[in-house]
């Protein structure tokens, strides 16, 4: 249940920060704005993550190091930098619900690259979320942003 609840607090922040880079890409090109919560971001976590966890950081074998590196690449710059660049372009009620076709690849990615099994609710899941997606982007009412 732990976990449940930390995705929702996890998927209100996300939801949160849209509003707040939206508001902040008014006056800051998406780059900028990309290094800025990048160096924010490795100024308040960094002291924390080796105090609290050096031990595990120092066990890693090479090949996490490396997927690790992976994902710090396409989550954090690529990912951000395209995010802000949506947001930007968008909006947030368009770009946010459209960037929540990522549990669409991610599924896709664990059934072909980890084995992990599909089961029917997860099959309506996506569907849902295509749907979702589809009726998004192909919305032609006047929205603000």
């Amino acid at each position: 249940m732990l976990g449940v609840i930390l995705a929702i607090i996890a998927s209100a922040s996300w939801g949160a920060s849209a509003v707040v880079a939206r508001r902040g890409l008014l006056n800051m090109h998406p780059v900028a704005a990309t290094w800025l919560s990048l160096i924010t971001g490795c100024i308040l976590l960094t002291p924390i993550v080796c105090f609290q966890y050096s031990g595990d950081i120092a066990n890693l074998d090479w090949s996490s190091y490396a997927w690790f590196a992976l994902m710090g690449l396409l989550n954090f710059p690529l990912g951000r930098l395209l995010n802000y660049t949506s947001v930007r372009l968008a909006g947030v009620t368009r770009a946010t619900p459209i960037l929540a076709i990522a549990p669409l690849f991610s599924v896709t990615i664990a059934i072909i690259f980890l084995g992990e099994q599909a089961t029917g609710w997860l099959l309506a899941g996506t569907a849902a979320i295509v749907a979702g997606v589809i009726l998004i982007v192909t919305d032609t009412s006047k929205t603000s942003s």
